[in-house]
C-alpha cells in the first residue's frame, strides 16, 4: 500500500493536477485497506469472535427492521444522513444513504455468516433477495443478491441440481410477477417492465444504471487506452466529465449533477485498474490466496470480484470487515489445524 500511494501521488504530480487535500481524499480508500481489516481482525480476536455470529444477526436485524420501518415511513431513522437518490420513486435506504448500498450492507453481513456456517445461515441469502425487491426495490441489489444464491449452490450439475435450478429462478420469476401487478407505479416495476419490452435499451433511459454502466465503461476503456498504467487518484473527475460531455447518446447522466463532480469510482474493479493500473494485480492475487485458505472460499472470491464491477467501492467498511475477518479465520485456523478448513462449518468457535 505504502508503493501504491507512491506511485499515486508520482502519476498525480507528473499530471500537473496535484492538490494536498484532494490526494489525501483520494487515497483514503487504499489507506483504508490497511486500517480497517486490521482493526477488524483486532476486535475479533480480542473482543467478540465467541459471540460474532449473533452480533451479526442482530446487526441485520436492525438494517431490515429499520427497512421494514421506513416501508410506512421514510423519514424514519435518515435526518442524519442524506438520501443520494436520482429518483423519489426508490425504495428504502435503512442507514445507508440509498438502496443499493443498504443491500451491499446486508450481502457483506451474509458472506460473513456463511463462512461462520453455512447450514445454519444459508437463509439469510434468501432474506436478502426479499429484502433487496421489497425494501430496497433496487434493481442491483436484486440482481446481486440473487448471483449470491446462484454462485453458492452452484455445485456437480445432475437431475436434482437442474430441477432446483429451474424451480427456484420461476418462484422468483412469479413473484416478481405477482409484484409489479401489486405496486405497479414502483420504480422496481418500471425496470423490470423496461428490462422486458428492451433489455438492451435499459441502461441507456435509466439514468442510475447508465451512470453506473458510465463508470465502469470508463474506468476500463482508459485503463487500457493508457497501456494498463496508472492514472493516480486525482484525474477521473475531469475525464469523466469529458467523456460523458462528449458521448451525449451513449452516457445521460442529467447536467446538473456535474456541478458536484468527484474523484470518486463507484465500481471498486474500476477504481483499482483506473487508479493504480498493473499495480492492482498483487491486490487480486493476496485476496485469491487468502480466499483459499477459507470454506467456500474460491466462490466468495468470484462473488466479490462481480460484486466489485458495479456494487462495491474499495473503501467500503463492511466489505473490509469481511476481510478482516477473512484474515482472523485464516489465523485461528491455520494454528489449529494445520490450514485445513471444513466446507460445513467454521471451527473457531
Amino acid at each position: 500500500m505504502f508503493f501504491v500511494i507512491i506511485v499515486c501521488l508520482i502519476v498525480d504530480i507528473k499530471y500537473n493536477i496535484f492538490d494536498i487535500g484532494d490526494f489525501v481524499r483520494g487515497i483514503y480508500g487504499y489507506v483504508s485497506i490497511i486500517i480497517i481489516p486490521f482493526a477488524s481482525f483486532i476486535s475479533i480476536k480480542i473482543l467478540m469472535h465467541s459471540k460474532l455470529e449473533k452480533i451479526l444477526k442482530i446487526f441485520y436485524g436492525i438494517w431490515t427492521g429499520i427497512g421494514v420501518l421506513q416501508i410506512f415511513n421514510r423519514n424514519i431513522f435518515i435526518g442524519w444522513r442524506i438520501r443520494k437518490v436520482i429518483t423519489s420513486d426508490r425504495g428504502v435506504i435503512s442507514l445507508a444513504n440509498e438502496p443499493a448500498y443498504f443491500v451491499i450492507i446486508l450481502l457483506m453481513i451474509t458472506l460473513i455468516l456463511l463462512i461462520i456456517n453455512y447450514n445454519k445461515n444459508k437463509k439469510y441469502m434468501i432474506l436478502t433477495i426479499l429484502s433487496s425487491i421489497v425494501l430496497a426495490q433496487n434493481a442491483v441489489g436484486v440482481v446481486y443478491s440473487i448471483l449470491l444464491y446462484i454462485v453458492f449452490n452452484i455445485k456437480n450439475i445432475n437431475i436434482k441440481t437442474l430441477i432446483k435450478f429451474i424451480t427456484i429462478p420461476f418462484i422468483f420469476i412469479i413473484a416478481l410477477l405477482i409484484y409489479m401487478n401489486i405496486d405497479k407505479d414502483s420504480r422496481l416495476t418500471h425496470l423490470l417492465s423496461q428490462l422486458i419490452l428492451n433489455p438492451l435499451d435499459l441502461i441507456f433511459t435509466d439514468i442510475s444504471l447508465n451512470i453506473r454502466f458510465a463508470h465502469v465503461y470508463i474506468s476500463l476503456k482508459e485503463f487500457l487506452s493508457n497501456c494498463m498504467m496508472p492514472h493516480g487518484v486525482l484525474a477521473w473527475g475531469i475525464e469523466y466529465y469529458n467523456n460523458v460531455i462528449s458521448n451525449p447518446t451513449l452516457f445521460i447522466e442529467p447536467i446538473y449533477r456535474f456541478q458536484n463532480v468527484t474523484n470518486k469510482i463507484v465500481t471498486m474493479n474500476g477504481a483499482l485498474l483506473y487508479e493504480i493500473g498493473i499495480f492492482a494485480i498483487p491486490m487480486y492475487l493476496f485476496l485469491y490466496k487468502a480466499c483459499k485458505k477459507i470454506p467456500f472460499g474460491k466462490k466468495i472470491y468470484i462473488y466479490i470480484f462481480l460484486l466489485g464491477i458495479n456494487g462495491l467501492n474499495i473503501s467500503n467498511p463492511a466489505f473490509l470487515f469481511l476481510i478482516g475477518y477473512i484474515l482472523f479465520f485464516i489465523d485461528i485456523n491455520i494454528g489449529r489445524n494445520g490450514g485445513n478448513t471444513n466446507d460445513k462449518k467454521v471451527i473457531y468457535m
